[in-house]
């Protein structure tokens, strides 16, 4: 049995992802975590 994951329905806490990947971006989070873990 094969379902594609396309066809799997989304769910409402998308936007919220979505906004708070924004919010992460404009802060430059990811730059942040990685400086603080580069030693590492």
């Amino acid at each position: 049995m094969w379902i594609a994951a396309t066809d799997f329905p989304t769910t409402a806490a998308q936007p919220f992802y979505e906004r708070l990947n924004g919010i992460l971006d404009d802060a430059r989070f990811d730059g942040h975590v990685e400086a603080l873990c580069a030693p590492f």
